[in-house]
């Protein structure tokens, strides 16, 4: 009885010493792949972080590189400026070469005014003016009358510009305007200068 005892305990020993064998003749090669795959990871982990870190880099230096151009350009464009400021000349002409030429525009611009009669120093006058011919149409008709007109003398004393105030009859004021066109003035002056002067004028028609 003890002899089957103890060969029962002995066989139970033995199965559960070969059970632990088994175990770790499984656990050890399972053990040494997860060890080896970490310590293949820990070794790739480098070289992987080293290969974006040389492919990232150049791209950061190219980026930082092209504004460092960029503002070094604006920059020595800036000292160029300051170095080199522009230069503006100015030289006012103070002749009085063209004091001749102020008179002259001041007596166009009197010689280009019309004056009209008392404004300037001295009124324009009939230097030569032809006689009043009747129109017969006017002595047939019986028509009598003051035909008054108004027109400029230029500054060469010619009559030019002649309008129509009141006049008794179109033949009398024809006669008035032929009278007119034909004769001489000599023209109004101010500041000694020939100016020209707007004149109003009145011719009385009456039949013997």
């Amino acid at each position: 009885m003890n002899w089957a005892a103890n060969a029962f305990f002995g066989l139970g020993r033995f199965a559960i010493v070969l059970a632990i064998n088994i175990s770790l003749f499984l656990i050890i090669p399972a053990t040494h792949d997860l060890f080896g795959s970490i310590h293949d990871r820990t070794k790739q982990a480098p070289t992987q972080r080293k290969v974006v870190a040389e492919l990232v880099k150049p791209k950061q230096e190219k980026e930082k590189a092209k504004p460092k151009r960029r503002l070094r350009s604006v920059q020595d464009a800036s000292a160029e400026a300051l170095r080199n400021p522009m230069k503006f000349k100015f030289s006012p002409d103070l002749s009085v070469a063209g004091a001749g030429d102020g008179v002259a525009m001041q007596s166009q611009e009197l010689s280009a005014e019309v004056f009209e009669e008392g404004e300037a120093e001295q009124d324009a006058r009939p230097k030569r003016f032809p006689s009043l011919q009747y129109p017969d149409r006017a002595r047939e008709l019986a028509v009598e009358g003051t035909v008054v007109v108004r027109y400029i003398v230029d500054v060469n004393g010619k009559v030019y510009g002649i309008e129509e105030i009141s006049s008794p009859h179109p033949s009398l004021t024809s006669a008035v305007r032929r009278a007119l066109e034909n004769s001489k003035f000599e023209p109004a002056m101010n500041k000694g200068v020939p100016v020209k002067q707007r004149v109003q004028q009145s011719f009385d028609f009456h039949l013997d």
